[in-house]
């Protein structure tokens, strides 16, 4: 899959608006996008914390939407610690992240009504396990991820993972207080 950021590199990291999109990703089953605008979560300090709404479709067929996400980098990653909350394809689903010194303690996990999805550290990149099949998606250290026949939720998933740099949790938290 190739990630590709559409817009410029101070709008990426600039408070979303309107409903735009910001991002695509060719995928097996077609381009998947990123739209994010403004949250419509009331209260001042959600719009001033620069909380966001992003939508992440493929082919219009399959839907994520994530209600409480931020822009992309530290935001993203502030509000992912406290839980994220969202749709897949109307279903409710939630993001959860772990941090540990422990490598096998770090994971981030998306559950939905019907199974959970565990990005965890795996060897120089990172693992997606589906629980509910036996499939594993891997991403090597050069970023490509790698696997047989994918379903459309799981590239969803992924999608999310990457474009909202959720691999950051995946790290040891000693280098991030150096």
């Amino acid at each position: 899959m190739r990630f590709k950021i559409t817009v410029s590199r101070q709008e990426w990291s600039s408070p979303a608006g309107e409903l735009k999109e910001y991002a695509t990703a060719e995928t097996p089953h077609g381009v998947a996008r990123l739209e994010r605008k403004r949250a419509t979560v009331a209260g001042r300090g959600y719009l001033q914390a620069g909380m966001e709404e992003w939508r992440i479709s493929i082919a219009e067929s399959a839907r994520l939407t994530i209600h409480d996400l931020g822009v992309p980098g530290f935001a993203s990653r502030n509000f992912a610690k406290n839980g994220l909350s969202g749709e897949l394809d109307g279903k409710p689903v939630s993001v959860e992240v772990r941090s540990s010194v422990f490598r096998s303690k770090r994971c981030v996990c998306v559950k939905s009504a019907e199974s959970v999805f565990v990005f965890s550290p795996y060897r120089m990149g990172v693992k997606l396990s589906v629980h509910g099949t036996p499939v594993e998606f891997i991403r090597d250290a050069g970023g490509e991820w790698e696997s047989g026949p994918i379903p459309a939720e799981a590239i969803l998933i992924i999608c999310l993972f990457e474009w909202a740099m959720l691999d950051f949790f995946l790290g040891t938290p000693v280098m991030r207080s150096l």
